[in-house]
């Protein structure tokens, strides 16, 4: 955006990125970066054909000081290199280098050129079939959403199973109307009757048919009981008070 000249001090002036620069986002290891998401910036860079100083600024034969179609591919070689494999600036894979002996071995234009490492398989045919990265973002969000949808839905489903587990439950114990009225209004009105009809019930000498009977007999004779009852009180407007039956047990 602009530059400062006086000596001697020299800046630019560039955009602000609150989140900081390319470099420190390939540098956070916090930052999960895959290939897709790496393709994407790799391809932003090439629409937008960044320039970054060519290595040829670095000689000192005068033929570096115009910026060339060739030293602008070659800077953008060093940033995608970088980006692929997140290990700073020119990596290598035989050593590490300083900044000053990069520059310097790039200045001596060595033969076989001194060059950042690529591995055969560094990149493959389809980073250059990856959208922008607005589109792989969009892309990324899609996704996650149908996710997030079938989470919402299996979740949903689940609870709808569990409510209507309590919902029986609380018609098993309670009356119909009750049992609406607390799961509409939360609490239920008391209700006056001018005549009601209250039936009590026992099973005669349930004591000394347990003393004769094992457990399972006992179990599945209450099970056929109550059963028995339930079908009859169905068909009457008849609440049925929950009554419990302890059984005890002894092993001598």
């Amino acid at each position: 955006m602009g530059a400062t000249v006086d000596p001697p001090d020299f800046y630019l002036i560039t955009e602000y990125c609150t989140k900081g620069s390319l470099q420190d986002l390939l540098e956070n290891d916090d930052i999960v970066l895959d290939l897709a998401f790496k393709y994407s910036l790799i391809g932003d860079i090439l629409n937008v054909q960044l320039l970054w100083t060519p290595p040829e600024l670095l000689t000192d034969d005068g033929r570096a000081r115009v910026r060339t179609p060739q030293a602008d591919i070659y800077a953008l070689g060093i940033i995608l290199q970088e980006i692929i494999y997140r290990e700073g600036t020119f990596f290598r894979d035989d050593s590490y280098y300083e900044s000053k002996e990069i520059v310097k071995r790039v200045r001596q234009r060595e033969m076989p050129p001194f060059r950042p490492f690529i591995g055969p398989n560094a990149c493959k045919p389809e980073i250059f079939k990856s959208g922008g990265l607005m589109d792989n973002l969009l892309q990324r969000m899609e996704h996650y959403a149908k996710n997030l949808e079938s989470m919402v839905s299996e979740r949903t489903a689940k609870y709808q199973e569990e409510k209507k587990r309590a919902e029986d439950l609380l018609h098993r114990l309670l009356p119909r109307s009750i049992a609406l009225d607390l799961q509409t209004k939360g609490f239920v009105m008391p209700k006056t009757y001018d005549s009601v009809t209250v039936y009590f019930s026992d099973i005669v000498e349930f004591t000394k048919l347990c003393s004769q009977s094992s457990p399972m007999q006992v179990v599945n004779m209450l099970n056929d009981l109550y059963t028995m009852c339930d079908e009859i009180i169905a068909k009457y407007d008849v609440y049925k008070v929950s009554v419990l039956t302890y059984i005890s047990v002894v092993n001598i």
